[in-house]
């Protein structure tokens, strides 16, 4: 795929936010899986479940780039994740950047959720999307704390 040129006096606000999101999320994936382990996330069994649900769902995503350096770091972390949320006990270990990567994934998903737009006939969907949104909402405030 070839690369785009933009051009910066055409760009919005809200594209230049949006492409520094990016750039700040190819960073932290660059960094998974490489540093220690010291920080403790405390999260409840519901919420571990969806954090492993959502990491099977990645790994799948991931799936696609084979072996990229960046798509082995973010296999190495997810592969942990998922098998720490297995696990009984409530503690996470993450790293710094794996934690900060954990944030921004869900915060982005959550902002994105609530842009949706849909039309009047699809109110199951939108009702499903809300509901997985509060979900994601109280993931996140648990990672949070």
């Amino acid at each position: 795929m070839a690369r785009q040129a933009m051009n910066a006096n055409k760009m919005s606000q809200v594209d230049m936010m949006n492409n520094q999101a990016m750039m700040g999320m190819a960073s932290f994936m660059q960094k998974l899986g490489k540093g220690k382990r010291k920080y403790t996330v405390k999260i409840d069994k519901g919420n571990k479940k969806f954090l492993g649900k959502l990491a099977e769902e990645m790994k799948k995503q991931m799936g696609v780039y084979g072996n990229n350096p960046q798509a082995k770091g973010m296999g190495i972390f997810l592969n942990y994740l998922e098998s720490e949320c297995k696990k009984k006990d409530k503690e996470l270990k993450l790293s710094y950047d794996e934690l900060e990567f954990l944030k921004k994934t869900i915060s982005e998903s959550v902002k994105q959720m609530s842009t949706m737009k849909f039309k009047w006939y699809q109110f199951i969907r939108k009702i499903a999307i809300k509901m997985m949104a509060k979900q994601y909402k109280l993931l996140l405030e648990e990672i949070q704390k």
